[in-house]
């Protein structure tokens, strides 16, 4: 059976006025009305009840037109919190979050990256590999 789990996705990048109408369609018909937000500097979509927690097609649009954004899907029972980062080109990740949409990084994974390395510069790059989603989300710009 299919769980409804509570899911926000935040839109960043320079994106045509098309666009802008294109994904203001898909919030509506996917996100919860009371919740979202859509204006020319924000396009938010939040459902209290996302099937697996993601958003299909709006997710689907915005990879296929290079749009980047970030979506937090939370926790729920057995399921743990996770974000999904897309920026074109660049990185398509879903990671370990908390509750609030921030990126975990796992003690052991840590333990792992510093037991493997003997130089300063080498635990640096593994650290780095470790977050390497934690790109800001770039500002929404509606091109008219």
């Amino acid at each position: 059976m299919a769980e409804r789990i509570p899911a926000t996705l935040w839109v960043g990048g320079s994106i045509t006025r098309e666009q802008y109408e294109e994904i203001k369609r898909l919030i509506e018909q996917e996100g919860d009305p009371f919740c979202s937000e859509v204006s020319p500097d924000s396009l938010v979509c939040r459902t209290g009840g996302a099937l697996w927690g993601e958003f299909e097609d709006l997710e689907q649009y915005l990879v296929q037109h290079g749009i980047p954004f970030n979506r937090h899907t939370e926790a729920k029972y057995e399921y743990d919190a996770t974000l999904r980062v897309f920026r074109p080109g660049v990185l398509d990740e879903e990671v370990p979050a908390n509750q609030d949409g921030n990126i975990v990084v796992l003690a052991e994974d840590i333990r792992q990256a510093i037991a493997a390395t003997t130089a300063r510069e080498d635990l640096v790059h593994r650290l780095e590999e470790l977050t390497r989603a934690c790109v800001p989300l770039p500002p929404l710009v509606v091109k008219d």
